[in-house]
């Protein structure tokens, strides 16, 4: 059996926080927001990760890349402990495993051009790249992302937010990496544009073999675009199976549950739906 790209073995990501109305000598009141993950993702394969907000979805992508601390567990890249790595192999690594983040706009430098903002990683992963090379991927990515290279010099505010999210998937291109890390990439879009985006992901995994953890909260986003699906539910993994078995015949109550509150655009199929959430709750209730 060949490696598998990434593995993670029961992480365990805690914060602490205080009680509201607590006294003030009173410890820390301890939050588990990812509790016990376990999985394996292959190279070039899409996990899709579902769940409502704050079950966990985001803290689990920090925790892979090590920008957050983990209380227990292992995180390994092609079978190396990545908590054992030196500070200069893991940026190293970090050039692999980039992050597209969830506000595209927010997530771009106001005060650098586009081209600037694609550069960044090249720099400083390869510092010593010739600036003319590093420029013409710049440009080539550009294109690529289905903007145009005459655009290198615009800076954020002259985009839509399609464009700046565009302007991100490129930015985490630069560096070639083996994985992407998705923190909602589409949330903040135009339906019409989240279709453009994730359409634009699925071609460039296929062209360059990439690995995805993609977090969303639209099941429909998730089974196009994933191979299987993990549901998440207070940091805890409720479900995992393909993107077919988890979406039609799930086994969890709470999958359950999260595919009945998906809204449906037909004012009867949508009354029968909200009628059969509601036996359903009150089933689960009892």
């Amino acid at each position: 059996m060949s490696t598998p790209l990434l593995e993670l073995r029961d992480i365990e990501v805690r914060f602490r926080h205080s009680v509201a109305g607590a006294a003030p000598w009173a410890p820390a009141a301890v939050l588990k927001a990812v509790d016990g993950i376990s999985l394996q993702l292959g190279a070039g394969e899409t996990l899709g990760i579902v769940g409502e907000s704050g079950s966990g979805k985001s803290t689990l992508l920090r925790a892979v890349t090590r920008m957050q601390p983990l209380h227990s567990g292992q995180v390994f890249w092609q079978g190396r402990d990545i908590h054992l790595l030196s500070p200069r192999d893991m940026q190293k690594l970090r050039a692999k495993m980039q992050m597209v983040f969830q506000d595209p706009l927010a997530s771009l430098n106001p005060r650098l051009t586009a081209g600037q903002i694609i550069a960044e990683p090249a720099r400083t992963h390869w510092p010593r790249g010739r600036r003319g090379d590093i420029r013409r991927k710049v440009a080539e990515l550009l294109e690529r992302v289905g903007l145009s290279a005459t655009m290198i010099n615009r800076y954020p505010h002259e985009f839509s937010g399609g464009q700046c999210q565009r302007i991100g998937i490129a930015r985490a291109l630069i560096s070639e990496p083996d994985l992407l890390l998705c923190d909602e990439p589409v949330s903040a879009l135009d339906v019409s544009v989240q279709a453009q985006v994730v359409n634009l992901l699925m071609d460039l995994q296929k062209e360059r073999g990439i690995a995805m953890l993609f977090v969303a909260h639209d099941l429909a986003v998730v089974r196009h675009i994933s191979q299987r699906i993990l549901v998440m539910n207070h940091g805890k993994m409720v479900e995992c199976g393909s993107s077919a078995q988890v979406i039609d015949t799930p086994q969890h109550a709470y999958t359950k549950e999260l595919i009945a509150s998906v809204p449906i655009p037909d004012p009867v199929a949508e009354k029968a739906r909200l009628a059969a959430h509601r036996k359903l709750a009150a089933h689960n209730a009892a």
